[in-house]
């Protein structure tokens, strides 16, 4: 979860929620420029729970994660668990669809600078 720390004075609100899928395992929080990002762990159901790796998840398993957590204002999720154009998942979901199933907004990330600039546009 990321929550916006906005200075003063600020139309956005104080805090906001996002989210960042990861297989699990990879769990951790990390201090960026004020903001608090917790990287919520996946659990691939769909290959089993000893496959870790992004490029393997699927968009049931990352709803099923996130559905269980109080729902963020953006969710993002790693580029490598979608094709090639960066359209479908694995078993056939789209960011848009994953997006409506959690009830907000899903961004791809494919690398630390690009998530990074992504939190800039939503700051």
């Amino acid at each position: 979860t990321v929550r916006l720390s906005s200075p003063e004075p600020c139309s956005a609100p104080a805090e906001r929620e996002t989210s960042f899928a990861s297989p699990e395992g990879n769990s951790h929080s990390v201090e960026l420029t004020g903001l608090e990002i917790e990287v919520i762990p996946v659990v691939n159901e769909f290959f089993g729970p000893t496959v870790t790796v992004s490029g393997l998840l699927t968009g049931q398993d990352v709803i099923a994660a996130l559905q269980r957590r109080a729902r963020s204002d953006v969710v993002f999720l790693p580029r490598t668990m979608f094709d090639a154009a960066g359209e479908i998942t694995l078993d056939d979901m789209t960011p848009l669809e994953i997006g409506a199933e959690l009830g907000t907004r899903v961004e791809i990330a494919g690398a630390m600078g690009e998530l990074v600039s992504l939190l800039a546009s939503i700051a």
